[in-house]
C-alpha cells in the first residue's frame, strides 16, 4: 500500500468553507502523509483564511494563497494561480467541502504514472435537486457533442470538478494559453479539455454522485451555468 504522497499536491479553492475546511485538511494530510495542499481562497468573509493560516503554521505542507485583492475572481481562476505556485510532479483540483470523495485521492494520483489527465467521473444522480440535474445533463451533453464536432477530447463527465494532471502540463496550458480560459466560471476542466490536445492519454476514475453537503452553503448561481456554456462555446 502507497504510504508516501509527497509527489501531489491538490489545489482546494474555498469561498467560505469555514465549517469544512479544518476537518478536510486534517483529513487530507492524515490520509495521505506527505501530501501539499494549496487552499487558494477567493476572499472569504469568514474565517476560511484565518483558519487555513493557522494550520499552515503546523504543518508547512499546507500552504494559503490570499486572493482577496485580485482583480478577477472565480473558482476557475483560483485554481490557476494556485497551479502556478504547485512544486510537485502532480496536481489534484477537488472542492474542500467533501462532496468529491477523499479516498478516490490515492487512484487520481496514481492514475498519472500512466495517464496525463486523470477525471473523476460521477455516477447516479446523487441528491442535487431536479433542477440542477437537468441543468448538469444538459451542459454534460452540449459539451460532448460540440467538443466532438470540433474533433476536441471528450469525457465520461464533462462538468467534472474533480481532477489529476501532470502539473508540468497544466502550467504549460495556463502559460501558453491565457485567454483560453473563462476565469469567472467554476468548469475548469472544460477549458481544459479545450486546449490540451487530442494526444493526451485521459482516464477517469468513477465515484458516486454527490453526497449531501453537510455543512455550509451551496456555491451554485444561475451565473455559474451561463459561465460553463461560455467555457462550452469559447473557440
Amino acid at each position: 500500500m502507497r504510504k508516501d504522497y509527497s509527489d501531489t499536491t491538490i489545489i482546494a479553492p474555498t469561498l467560505n468553507e469555514k465549517e469544512n475546511i479544518a476537518q478536510f485538511l486534517n483529513t487530507v494530510t492524515r490520509m495521505y502523509p506527505g501530501i501539499s495542499i494549496i487552499v487558494p481562497d477567493d476572499g472569504s468573509k469568514d474565517s476560511t483564511d484565518r483558519i487555513v493560516k493557522r494550520m499552515s503554521k503546523k504543518n508547512r505542507r499546507i500552504r494559503l494563497l490570499d486572493r482577496s485583492r485580485k482583480g478577477v475572481h472565480g473558482t476557475t481562476a483560483s485554481i490557476l494561480d494556485a497551479a502556478l505556485q504547485v512544486r510537485t510532479p502532480k496536481t489534484i483540483s477537488m472542492d474542500a467541502d467533501f462532496q468529491h470523495p477523499l479516498n478516490r485521492i490515492k487512484k487520481l494520483s496514481m492514475g498519472l504514472d500512466m495517464y496525463d489527465l486523470v477525471i473523476g467521473v460521477r455516477h447516479g444522480h446523487g441528491k442535487r435537486s431536479f433542477t440542477r440535474r437537468a441543468l448538469s445533463k444538459a451542459m454534460i451533453l452540449l459539451a460532448l457533442v460540440v467538443y466532438k464536432i470540433r474533433g476536441l477530447p471528450t469525457c465520461s463527465d464533462m462538468a467534472s470538478g474533480y481532477f489529476a494532471i501532470r502539473t508540468e502540463i497544466f502550467k504549460g496550458l495556463i502559460r501558453n494559453n491565457e485567454r483560453a480560459f473563462v476565469y469567472e466560471g467554476n468548469k475548469t476542466l472544460l477549458d481544459i479539455l479545450r486546449i490540451i490536445g487530442n494526444k493526451t492519454r485521459i482516464g477517469e476514475v468513477g465515484y458516486p454522485n454527490f453526497p449531501e453537503r453537510k455543512r455550509g452553503k451551496s456555491k451554485f448561481k444561475p451565473r455559474i451555468v451561463t459561465l460553463a456554456f461560455r467555457s462550452i462555446m469559447k473557440w
